[in-house]
């Protein structure tokens, strides 16, 4: 996708970090305070119902380490490239690239 908007050498990057919380409730007030929320109007405004909350933390029971704290892991992705200045001519016009679709028969 970069390349196609005019970057190039483009590089990516990615890393797994793991944090770890004293239960499962400060890993929700977490994900709420760092703004992992679903953007979408029209979405559910509860997380899940009573069910899907009370399986939720009996897994992450099951994740919990001797000492009770349960893990989260996040995969980060990191990514750059670079980008010339515009191409001009002499008079400082920009110059576009034009290439027309073939028509279909």
């Amino acid at each position: 996708m970069l390349l196609e908007c005019g970057f190039s050498d483009p590089v990516m990057d990615a890393e797994l970090l793991t944090m770890t919380y004293a239960g499962f409730d400060q890993l929700l007030i977490d994900l709420r305070n760092s703004g992992s929320t679903c953007a979408m109007q029209a979405r559910s405004h509860g997380l899940t119902g009573r069910a899907g909350m009370g399986q939720g933390r009996a897994a992450y029971a099951r994740l919990a380490a001797d000492d009770g704290r349960v893990p989260a892991t996040v995969e980060v992705v990191y990514g750059h490239a670079w980008k010339a200045a515009p191409r001009k001519t002499p008079a400082g016009l920009s110059i576009v690239r034009f290439d027309p679709q073939q028509r279909m028969r």
